[in-house]
């Protein structure tokens, strides 16, 4: 037997006529439902390319399910009934929904609203809106792995821009202007990389590697799958040979600052479009190991996220405003997305800066004691609020972490 033959069924004399309903309730409280209609999908964001008769589609995820049912109120007492069912549509929370085609399940009242018609004062009509409340611990056992997720989306673009690159760059035949040209421009990338990576200016291999392909440029050229690994190389040479305590935040901030200096040429000619497919292999790269880094960065607290994701969408908005392909441009949106998934993750387990208020002139030892039970981050508070003289804070508040 389907669910909704269990429900009450009525049929109410209206002034267009009979109409046929069936009892449901919220909150405890019971109404007729005449007509149900339910909508959902996906949140899809469609963004034109400038100058172009192209468009991106960005999966956002899906909408949440509402439910919204056409509902009847009868009885000499329907001016009670619908104070009662008022009220419960205006508490907080969510209840139980006892809906004619899903069943009994938790939700919340999102709008409501009720017509009244002065010749059947017994007669009452109105519209509401549900949507669905998921269950905390079935969010908490299909969360997906937010970090796995985002080193997937750029390993997977930075290994694109390396087989787009060596798929379409060639100088074979080329006139000696335009290979010149082509050099010319890559040395320009050359130099951006080493004035950016300053964390690496002292390691050997980051130095020798830069210097072989400055050398023999024109032939690294000739192979551009060799010439792909060795400029992304430039940019990904972290793990093996940074120290365990590399501050990754560093070489996050030296990767965003690549992705600002690379100007992405619109390759209308020959020599252009030689450039701009160096230009498209520096950028994505860089853009790839910005997440990577992201990744791997420790973040004390919120404020350090949201600094972060600030200069994440600064960065990555500034570069799809430049990329003139539509594969760069959906890439660079799908890590982004990602990444501030991860980001948000992530600051939802840390501690938020919080002001403190202080009622007398007090020390820094006093405030850290009272604050976190200990002085291990007296040196915090005194950074975080600038304090000149750590003996007397004179100041109404001081700034400390939340935990």
């Amino acid at each position: 037997m389907a669910y909704l033959d269990t429900l009450q069924k009525v049929t109410i004399d209206t002034v267009d006529g009979p109409v046929k309903c069936v009892g449901c309730s919220y909150n405890g409280v019971a109404f007729f439902v005449e007509e149900s209609e339910s909508s959902g999908g996906r949140n899809i964001a469609t963004t034109s390319l400038p100058f172009t008769n192209l468009h991106v589609n960005e999966d956002l995820g899906g909408r949440v399910k509402q439910f919204s049912l056409r509902i009847y109120i009868v009885g000499d007492d329907a001016e009670a009934k619908r104070s009662e069912l008022e009220a419960a549509f205006d508490a907080e929370g969510a209840f139980e929904l006892v809906h004619m085609y899903y069943g009994k399940f938790q939700a919340r009242c999102t709008s409501y609203s009720f017509s009244h018609n002065s010749s059947e004062l017994a007669y009452i009509t109105g519209d509401v809106s549900f949507v669905p409340e998921k269950d905390p611990k079935a969010i908490e056992r299909s969360s997906v792995d937010t970090r796995g997720m985002a080193a997937a989306k750029a390993d997977g673009s930075l290994s694109r821009a390396a087989a787009l690159f060596k798929q379409a760059f060639s100088i074979a035949g080329k006139a000696a202007s335009v290979v010149q040209a082509t050099v010319d421009a890559t040395n320009d990338v050359l130099d951006s990389i080493e004035s950016v990576r300053n964390s690496m200016r002292s390691v050997e291999m980051f130095v020798m590697n830069l210097s072989q392909i400055r050398d023999n440029i024109g032939l690294i050229m000739k192979t551009p799958g060799d010439f792909a690994n060795r400029l992304q190389n430039l940019l990904t040479m972290t793990r093996e040979t940074f120290d365990d305590d590399e501050d990754w935040n560093t070489y996050t901030n030296e990767s965003l600052t690549m992705m600002s200096r690379v100007e992405v040429e619109d390759g209308e000619t020959t020599t252009s479009a030689l450039r701009s497919m160096v230009q498209r292999l520096a950028l994505m790269s860089s853009a790839s190991m910005v997440v990577k880094c992201v990744l791997e960065s420790s973040y004390e607290n919120s404020l350090q996220v949201y600094e972060t994701e600030e200069a994440l969408n600064a960065a990555f908005e500034a570069a799809m405003a430049r990329v003139n392909s539509v594969d760069d441009y959906t890439d660079l949106a799908d890590m982004l997305a990602i990444a501030l998934k991860f980001l948000r993750d992530v600051k939802s387990g840390l501690a938020v800066v919080v002001e403190k208020p202080l009622n007398d002139i007090s020390n820094v030892l006093t405030v850290a004691f009272d604050t976190y039970g200990n002085l291990d981050r007296v040196e915090d508070i005194i950074d975080r609020n600038e304090i000149s003289d750590p003996s007397a804070i004179d100041r109404r508040f001081v700034k400390v972490l939340s935990k």
